[in-house]
């Protein structure tokens, strides 16, 4: 996202010209799972994700999102923190098949450097 700032300068040590990376963080919550955007599945206005239950088979459940990035997603209802959610592709999947899950990597929450 390319963002205009004002910053103030009145040493003039900042430079026209000059380009900066920044790092926002609009709003955290650490209680609220978020998963990678392919895992969502969008049809009209529901969207779904596939979790794998105990049994190790699939249920697709619906899913309220919270914050989005380009990359991933909130859910703030549907999914709780720890439960396995499909993150691969979602070609014929089905509720009730059993599958073989592998582990990938968690997103966890960080607080922001001070």
């Amino acid at each position: 996202m390319h963002t205009e700032v004002d910053v103030p300068n009145p040493k003039r040590l900042l430079l026209p010209g000059l380009y900066a990376e920044a790092e926002l963080t609009l709003d955290q919550q650490p209680d609220v799972p978020a998963v990678p955007v392919q895992a969502l599945n969008h049809e009209g206005n529901k969207t779904t994700v596939f979790v794998v239950d105990n049994e190790s088979r699939l249920e697709e459940r619906p899913v309220e999102l919270g914050l989005q990035t380009s990359t991933d997603a909130e859910i703030t209802s549907g999914v709780h923190v720890g439960e396995q959610v499909v993150v691969s592709d979602r070609n014929g999947l089905k509720s009730g098949v059993k599958v073989h899950p592998q582990a990938v990597a968690v997103l966890e929450y960080h607080e922001p450097a001070q």
